[in-house]
C-alpha cells in the first residue's frame, strides 16, 4: 500500500496532458467574458412582465414570496440564469430558480441537489475533465464550475457546502460594482439581481471559468478532421487524449485503493497502454 499511495500522489501530482503550448494559459485573457456569441438573450415576456425586473439577495423571503411552487423541477441548461439558496430561511423552499422561460420558481430541492442532477445529465466524466483541466491551469477546485458548449454555471460558495447559490454566467450581460463589497448582475440585458458577493473576486472567477470553457472548447475541436463541416476554427493545441488517459488513470488508482490492491504507477501505465494502446 506505501507504494501504491507514492505511485497514486505521483500520478495526482505530475500528470499533466503532454504537448500542451504553455503560451495558450497565457493567451486566454485576451478572450472577453462573453467571447460565445448566441441568441439566448431571449426571455418569456408574458412571464416576465409580471415580476420585478430588480431583485435584491440580501431580502430573499421577498423573492421567494415571488416564486411558483413546483414540485418536480429540473434546471433549464441554457435557460436557467441564476439558482438561490435558501435553505437557511426561514421558508418551505430550499431553492429559487430564475429561468428566462419559466419565470421565478421555487421547490424543497436544495440547490445542491439540483446541481447534482446537472451534472448527471452531462457527458459521463465531465466533471472529472473540468478538475483535472482546473488542476492544470493551477485552479482551486473550491468553487468548481458547471461548463458543457456554452453553459458555464458558476457556484457562488464552496461547492463542498451543503448547498449554495449559482449563476448562469451565460446569461449575464453585465455586472457592476457596489457600495459595501456588492456585485449588480444584469441578466440577458432586463433582470438585475444585487448580490453579496465582491465584484473583483467574481470578475476573477468568471475569468478562471472562461479559460476553462476555452480549454474545453480546444479539446472539442480534435472531433473536426472527422467531420465535412467545421464551423468553429480553433488554433490552441488539442489533447483530448491525454486529457481521457488521465480520467482513467485516476478511476485505477481510485479502485486499486479501495481494494487494496498492490500496485505501481508503471503498473497502472502498462494497463492503460494495454488496453487502450499506447
Amino acid at each position: 500500500m506505501g507504494n501504491l499511495m507514492k505511485a497514486a500522489v505521483t500520478v495526482i501530482t505530475t500528470a499533466r496532458p503532454s504537448g500542451v503550448n504553455v503560451g495558450l494559459i497565457g493567451n486566454w485573457r485576451n478572450y472577453p467574458l462573453n467571447v460565445i456569441k448566441h441568441n439566448q438573450f431571449n426571455y418569456n415576456d408574458l412571464v416576465w412582465s409580471k415580476l420585478p425586473d430588480v431583485f435584491d439577495l440580501n431580502h430573499p423571503l421577498a423573492i421567494v414570496a415571488w416564486a411558483q411552487p413546483v414540485e418536480s423541477v429540473q434546471l433549464s441548461f441554457l435557460n436557467t440564469f441564476f439558482v438561490l439558496d435558501v435553505s437557511q430561511e426561514n421558508c418551505t423552499a430550499n431553492t429559487v430558480i430564475f429561468d428566462t422561460q419559466r419565470g421565478l420558481l421555487k421547490t424543497d430541492k436544495t440547490s445542491r441537489r439540483c446541481l447534482q442532477a446537472v451534472w448527471l445529465r452531462a457527458d459521463f466524466g465531465l466533471k472529472q475533465d473540468i478538475e483535472r483541466l482546473a488542476l492544470y491551469l493551477n485552479q482551486t477546485q473550491r468553487k468548481l464550475p458547471f461548463i458543457k458548449g456554452d453553459v458555464r454555471l458558476l457556484p457562488l460558495g464552496a461547492v463542498t457546502r451543503a448547498s449554495t447559490s449559482w449563476l448562469g454566467a451565460h446569461q449575464l450581460t453585465d455586472q457592476l460594482a457596489l457600495p459595501a463589497r456588492r456585485t449588480e448582475l444584469v441578466f440577458c440585458r432586463r433582470i438585475h439581481l444585487k448580490t453579496p458577493v465582491n465584484f473583483k473576486m467574481l470578475m476573477g472567477q468568471l475569468e478562471r471559468a472562461q479559460a476553462l470553457q476555452m480549454l474545453l472548447l480546444a479539446e472539442r475541436a480534435g472531433e473536426h478532421p472527422f467531420y465535412f463541416e467545421q464551423p468553429v476554427v480553433m488554433t490552441q493545441p488539442i489533447f483530448s487524449r491525454e486529457l481521457a488517459r488521465d480520467r482513467f488513470r485516476q478511476f485505477a488508482i481510485d479502485l486499486m485503493l479501495q481494494t487494496q490492491h498492490p500496485t505501481t504507477a508503471q503498473d497502472i501505465e502498462g494497463y492503460l497502454n494495454s488496453y487502450f494502446g499506447k
